[in-house]
């Protein structure tokens, strides 16, 4: 019997949905419910007027048949519209998640091509600017010398070597006839002369350029980018940066940026002319994880505060 009635109610269910048609929610099924609720309620009013024929005139029949069936179809009609209406909303939330995640996958590649065009752009910057630098460091360069190396990176590593080497002779030469020389002095000393004022006039500006490029996108990863340029200075040229930074008015503000992103964290510190007075000069942050610099930057300050209690 349960298996006979089964089978009309999905013969049945199938001819519903042939007519007001099927969702992929369960709609369909909520109102086909309600439908059966309804054909139910017919006939249960129905065959109670049946048992009531010849008790009352066709007028009363009709009356009672009508008074209490009409209540209850409007009644599974309603409910038929609130279920309507709730899974309407259902779908619509559905809709408005399908819609946010549709949004958040354009942003995605909004921001993968923004992350694309910057990329290339500033591997392009990163190439002039090395040509840049090896054509302003060739001025102390003799071309035997030049024969010599491979790469344009070893032609910038042997004459940022040679410029750095200058700050260590200018200081060196003040303290052997009896004067005193810091490394600002040193520095100034070098960079404010002849050609080598132009060239790292031009060389620190075109470096300067790159910073603000990386700075001034709405790009992820600012640090990283800073990190890849850096990584491409030779040794000479940290610490010609390290100086021109904290002694130049117009690239004071990239210090903060130093220390944001640890950038000197690979510096070759011994370099620095004043090497204990220097390296305190930046916030630790600015040597990330490097351990030797971290260990030498404590003691240097134990030491300079011992200096000032003796003074």
């Amino acid at each position: 019997m349960k298996l006979l009635l089964k089978k009309y109610n999905i013969k049945a269910y199938k001819f519903f949905l042939s007519i007001i048609g099927s969702t992929h929610d369960k709609t369909s099924r909520s109102l086909f419910k309600l439908f059966q609720y309804a054909i139910c309620a017919i006939f249960l009013v129905f065959f109670i007027n049946i048992f009531s024929f010849g008790k009352s005139s066709f007028g009363e029949w009709g009356d009672f048949f009508g008074g209490v069936l009409n209540p209850i179809l409007t009644f599974i009609t309603f409910m038929g519209l609130l279920i309507t209406i709730v899974l309407q909303q259902k779908e619509l939330r559905e809709s408005k998640k399908e819609f946010r995640k549709s949004a958040d996958a354009l942003l995605d590649q909004s921001d993968s091509f923004r992350r694309q065009n910057f990329e290339s752009t500033f591997f392009k910057l990163i190439e002039k600017f090395e040509e840049l630098s090896v054509n302003l460091i060739r001025i102390y360069i003799d071309d035997n010398t030049v024969k010599q190396y491979v790469t344009n990176y070893d032609i910038r590593h042997f004459g940022f070597e040679y410029l750095r080497y200058e700050i260590y002779k200018y200081q060196d030469y003040y303290k052997k006839i009896g004067g005193e020389c810091n490394s600002k002095e040193a520095y100034e000393g070098l960079s404010k002369q002849g050609n080598t004022k132009i060239l790292l006039e031009d060389y620190f500006k075109n470096f300067k350029f790159l910073i603000n490029f990386i700075e001034n996108n709405e790009i992820k990863d600012k640090g990283m980018y800073h990190k890849i340029l850096f990584s491409n200075l030779s040794n000479g040229e940290q610490i010609l940066m390290f100086y021109h930074i904290l002694y130049e008015e117009t690239s004071n503000e990239i210090k903060p940026i130093i220390e944001q992103y640890s950038l000197f964290e690979y510096i070759g510190w011994k370099g620095l002319t004043d090497s204990c007075l220097d390296i305190v000069k930046y916030n630790i942050n600015a040597y990330g994880n490097n351990t030797e610099i971290k260990l030498t930057y404590e003691h240097c300050l134990k030491k300079i505060k011992q200096y000032n209690k003796k003074i």
